[in-house]
């Protein structure tokens, strides 16, 4: 196997036309260089140069194999500042941006995981929705966003991260009978499909829009003010105590994607928190 240490120092000399250059570059003998080419030579089976005193000429191969072991020695110096990088400790500053229920619901535990492994990183998350998300994201304010597949994603890259349902959930105190349902605004994509689902299932229950959020939404549920329509996601961390409504078999699909600008690497800190969002809710389905 190739030894990059006797190609280095045969390098070296052969730049400099002289084994005692190649010694004090590389602070060794130069019984050491001379040894270390005889080395190369051996295992490439090659004669590298003219072994003569005080001359240091190249044959044919050797010149052929300092023309390429430049590219080498070069590339072996890039692997290991790259391996130097990675073990640096990450810092700096990571925006990023989501919906108020996803904050709530997921990036506590993230956040706190991130914290204990990579103290010098420091996130900031704005909360707000999918559409001033997706402008912060194209004005370059933020690094990546985490977003419901709700919303026109294209002219971005984007990464799924979690799959689940919106659901009729209900208090597990069930004191109410036959109470309404209530959800966001009846124009919201997913209330739409609600209103589908159960029309065509027959079930003739009020939709009540309450307030236009899902964690909201669940609280009163649990407080057993009304059945409330709201993506299992909120139930995170089991912060509700609710259970999926049996009478109202509903389950509208939804998947949450990470998004980023196209073309565009992430920094080493956004690309460290993205990776612990997916290993604490990876994307178990493959799209």
């Amino acid at each position: 196997m190739l030894n990059l240490t006797n190609l280095k120092y045969f390098f070296d000399a052969a730049m400099a036309g002289s084994l005692s250059e190649a010694a004090l570059v590389n602070r060794v003998s130069q019984s050491a260089i001379s040894q270390a080419i005889k080395k190369l030579e051996d295992s490439l089976g090659l004669q590298l140069c003219h072994h003569k005193r005080k001359h240091f000429l190249l044959t044919d191969h050797g010149r052929r194999v300092l023309r390429k072991s430049e590219h080498i020695l070069r590339q072996a110096a890039e692997f290991e500042n790259s391996l130097t990088t990675e073990k640096q400790q990450a810092s700096g500053e990571v925006r990023l941006a989501c919906s108020h229920s996803i904050a709530n619901s997921l990036f506590p535990g993230i956040f706190y995981a991130l914290k204990e492994q990579h103290p010098l990183i420091r996130p900031h998350l704005e909360a707000g929705n999918p559409i001033r998300t997706l402008e912060l994201l194209r004005r370059h304010l933020i690094d990546f966003a985490i977003i419901l597949d709700n919303i026109s994603l294209s002219g971005f890259t984007v990464t799924p991260l979690m799959r689940g349902n919106f659901q009729v959930f209900q208090s597990k105190k069930r004191s109410l009978s036959n109470p309404d349902i209530m959800t966001w605004r009846k124009d919201q994509y997913e209330v739409v499909l609600l209103i589908k689902q159960l029309r065509k299932l027959g079930i003739a229950l009020s939709l009540s829009e309450v307030v236009n959020s899902w964690e909201v939404i669940a609280t009163f549920t649990q407080n057993d003010l009304g059945m409330g329509f709201f993506p299992d996601y909120i139930l995170t961390g089991n912060k509700f105590a609710v259970e999926p409504a049996k009478d109202v078999p509903v389950c509208i699909p939804y998947q949450l994607f990470a998004v980023q600008r196209k073309n565009e690497p992430l920094s080493q800190g956004a690309g460290i928190l993205l990776e612990l969002i997916k290993k604490r809710h990876p994307d178990t389905t493959a799209i």
